[in-house]
């Protein structure tokens, strides 16, 4: 009986050893999956992200350089400074998280306060969090929406080439078609012959 025990352990250590390695792959392989999707997205957009300064709100049209406040926040961790006698604003600054995936940074300062309350870190932290979603939220939206046009696109053009029953109207039909839908490419089609030059 103890054998048979020691043998039920022995196999459930190695099946919960199994399952956390597959866990943690899985998180890996996701974290990767979220921090290419939105390098492509944002590279797609051409978005680096808003400045809202004294009243006014903008594009940035470059990712601004955050010094030593960058390694902070793409480890992950909330970021603050007092404000100095300089006239060095108190600065805070939390990483916008997508399932533990850093995806942005959240950066606020200002001259009003020597520095951050604890409640002025926990909004920040849980704005930081609602916009990771609505951000993602948006991205997947438009994903589905630009997957939906291509189909659209692909269902119109295979349509028309369906209509055809001529070889040649078909192959026109195809080129004229995919040239119009990416904005007047040329196309060309060519059907390989069984014998090799």
């Amino acid at each position: 009986i103890l054998a048979d025990q020691v043998s039920i352990a022995i196999e459930n250590a190695r099946l919960y050893e199994t399952t956390r390695k597959s866990l943690e792959q899985t998180e890996s392989t996701y974290r990767q999956y979220v921090q290419n999707e939105w390098t492509h997205f944002a590279r797609e957009e051409n978005l680096s992200g808003f400045q809202y300064v004294d009243g006014n709100s903008a594009p940035l049209q470059v990712p601004l350089d955050l010094g030593e406040v960058a390694h902070f926040v793409h480890s992950g961790n909330i970021h603050q400074s007092d404000a100095g006698a300089d006239g060095k604003p108190a600065r805070l600054a939390v990483p916008v998280k997508l399932r533990e995936e850093v995806i942005g940074v959240l950066h606020i300062s200002t001259l009003e306060k020597s520095r951050w309350a604890d409640d002025d870190v926990d909004i920040a932290v849980a704005v930081a969090d609602h916009l990771a979603l609505a951000i993602e939220n948006a991205r997947l939206f438009q994903a589905s929406a630009n997957r939906a046009a291509r189909e659209r696109i692909v269902s119109d053009i295979s349509s028309k080439i369906s209509g055809n029953i001529h070889v040649k109207d078909i192959l026109q039909t195809a080129a004229q078609e995919l040239s119009q839908a990416l904005q007047g490419s040329d196309v060309l089609i060519q059907i390989q012959s069984s014998k090799q030059p």
